[in-house]
This record gives structure tokens, C-alpha cells and sequence, in this order.
């Protein structure tokens, strides 16, 4: 195999927040996702940051979602 053989140029994914190598599973784009240690920290500063919380059957009426401003603040 040559210096400029075309395998050579290939790497593992990383992790774009710490920078460790993983393999994601079959269909997860690397590029756009957290290696399994970080995706819980990463979802939780997420959800912090955009003040989210889980759904309720009350945010939902006639099968449809209700606009943020028109759910009920407890829940």
C-alpha cells in the first residue's frame, strides 16, 4: 500500500463536543450528533437553554399541537 493510498485518509468519527472517537450506530450522522457520554449533557444544556419540557396530552387538542404560547404552563 502506497503513502497516498486513499484507506490511508480515512478516520473514525469524532465526538464534536469532546473530541473522542466512537462509532455511532447504523444511520446516525457523526457529524451532526454526541458520542452516548456526552448526549445526555448535550440534550440536558439544550433543554435548559430553550427552557423545554416533555409533552402532555393536554398540549394536544383535536390531534393537533398546540402553539408554545397557547399550552398551559403546568405540566
Amino acid at each position: 500500500m502506497s503513502k497516498w493510498h486513499h484507506n490511508l485518509r480515512l478516520s473514525p468519527p469524532r465526538c464534536t463536543f469532546c473530541g473522542a472517537t466512537w462509532q455511532p450506530a447504523e444511520g446516525v450522522d457523526a457529524l451532526a450528533s454526541y458520542c452516548p457520554s456526552c448526549a445526555d449533557t448535550r440534550r440536558a444544556a439544550a433543554q435548559a437553554h430553550f427552557q423545554l419540557k416533555p409533552l402532555s396530552a393536554a398540549d394536544f387538542v383535536d390531534g393537533y399541537l398546540l402553539p408554545r404560547r397557547m399550552r398551559t404552563a403546568a405540566g
